[in-house]
């Protein structure tokens, strides 16, 4: 069973790197397309998959099922109007917005997908509302506050990020452009699992880097729902 305590090192982590070819997220879209979301990106549905079967790795290893919170990252630069903010200014804006499931419910791609789509729609709408009355800082730290309670002892929490359209490849600091670009990452908590989304180099796959504890992910890389879509540490072509 895995450790249910909150501390650092009570448990080892295991990272993978897991990728999606360009035909495979068409037909993963297409089976995560709903009435909701007749067109899910990328992120929605790579992203619901990879929730689906961690946390049925998960709960594989428990004595019960617990609840779980799919915590997702937000870039606001792009979404902030730059007589707002400035497309120069230094440093990270971003918000989150959280998907829940009850201990006894399954995760369900179609959904995910559409839970993910409407709670994206509620951040684009707090933006725009708070943008033209100019109340954008209390607005983001009003929707912090209403996310503090989601934290707790019981619950799983399942943190993830995109960093797909990010022109990685096209840094240069002067020795040429990558080869090859990773992540790389540490849970804070013993069950704080990190899926970070990257583009492959021929900007057409995507790459998913998932962090989580070993024990699940022993179970968790034998998911042949998610090896139906995705490959296991393939050969890096440099």
């Amino acid at each position: 069973m895995a450790s249910q305590s909150r501390t650092t090192n009570s448990i080892k982590c295991a990272m993978n790197r897991f990728v999606f070819e360009s035909s495979k997220i068409a037909e993963l879209k297409r089976k995560a397309a709903s009435e909701s979301v007749k067109m899910p990106t990328r992120v929605e549905a790579i992203t619901s998959l990879i929730w689906k079967c961690v946390t049925k790795a998960s709960r594989s290893n428990l004595m019960g099922p617990r609840s779980a919170v799919m915590y997702v990252a937000v870039d606001l630069r792009l979404k902030v109007p730059s007589s707002v903010l400035s497309p120069d200014a230094i440093g990270n804006l971003q918000t989150a917005f959280f998907l829940k499931k009850d201990a006894e419910s399954e995760v369900e791609i179609q959904e995910t997908v559409a839970a993910f789509r409407t709670a994206k729609e509620e951040v684009d709408k707090m933006l725009k509302d708070n943008v033209q009355s100019n109340t954008l800082g209390q607005g983001l730290l009003n929707m912090m506050g209403s996310q503090a309670s989601v934290f707790k002892p019981d619950i799983d929490i399942y943190t993830t990020s995109s960093w797909l359209g990010k022109p990685f490849y096209g840094v240069d600091f002067g020795w040429g452009s990558p080869v090859w670009m990773g992540s790389a990452t540490h849970t804070v908590y013993d069950k704080l699992v990190y899926v970070s989304l990257m583009d492959s180099k021929d900007g057409e796959g995507v790459e998913a880097w998932i962090n989580i504890p070993a024990e699940v992910m022993s179970v968790f890389v034998h998911d042949q729902e998610l090896l139906a879509y995705a490959v296991l540490n393939p050969p890096i072509t440099i």
